[in-house]
């Protein structure tokens, strides 16, 4: 299915017609689609807009290169593990192998946040925006890094941004309200201590974007959800 086609039946297309055509995109993992799904995700229909958010993750995931996804299941399996800086070194060989794959960016930016090391995670996730900027997941993990470093109005910026692509991203939704609520209690600057007033359930909750769904655990788990499966419960250590 070419991008043209996949397009004029993802917009004209009835609803039982959409979700055949995402299916099949999901299976040919064709980034080329991405505007035409994300266009998906301010749908009124709940059912439609997670199916859409599920493709995507599905076409994000995959590279075209083989070995390429070899290695980034390697890297998911390391992560799942709990060994952030061997999952930062198993990306690395991502981006090295394919610098264009933005996923192999996003999973890094996703260990290293981990580990954290929060420059080197918002420098990674700039990068997948550069490569992909529709990755809602991506600015909302950048925004996690801000918020972390006491940066709340980048982050707040990252949060709406991510917002803009992807409406129904309730967590995210709530607490930028808590965070605004924060910079005007501030009066505009920015005194909050380190992890901003925001608790570290929406730390670890709003992450979910940041990582793939593609190993199965529910968004309010660990991470958000959907990007690894923990062995552990989550202790981020190795700080910068």
């Amino acid at each position: 299915m070419t991008p043209e086609e996949a397009r004029e039946r993802l917009q004209r297309g009835g609803p039982a017609d959409r979700r055949v055509t995402l299916r099949a995109l999901a299976e040919e993992a064709d980034a080329r689609v991405t505007p035409a799904i994300a266009a998906l995700l301010h749908d009124d229909d709940p059912e439609l807009v997670a199916l859409a958010e599920a493709t995507l993750w599905r076409v994000w995931s995959r590279s075209g290169d083989p070995a390429v996804d070899a290695l980034l299941a390697e890297g998911v399996r390391t992560m799942e593990a709990q060994d952030w800086l061997g999952a930062v070194a198993r990306f690395s060989q991502v981006v090295e192998a394919l610098p264009t794959f933005a996923e192999g960016w996003n999973k890094r930016a996703t260990a290293r946040y981990l580990a954290t090391h929060y420059a080197s995670s918002i420098a990674d996730c700039e990068v997948v925006v550069r490569l992909n900027p529709h990755h809602f997941g991506a600015l909302s993990g950048q925004g996690l890094c801000h918020a972390a470093l006491g940066q709340l109005r980048p982050a707040a910026h990252c949060f709406r941004r991510a917002l803009a692509i992807h409406p129904r991203l309730e967590t995210v939704r709530q607490h930028l309200a808590r965070m605004e609520m924060t910079l005007v209690r501030a009066n505009g600057h920015q005194r909050s201590p380190t992890n901003s007033n925001l608790s570290t359930p929406f730390m670890t909750k709003c992450l979910a974007t940041m990582a793939s769904p593609s190993v199965a655990v529910t968004r309010e788990n660990i991470l958000l959800g959907r990007s690894i499966r923990l062995r552990q419960p989550l202790t981020p250590r190795s700080s910068c």
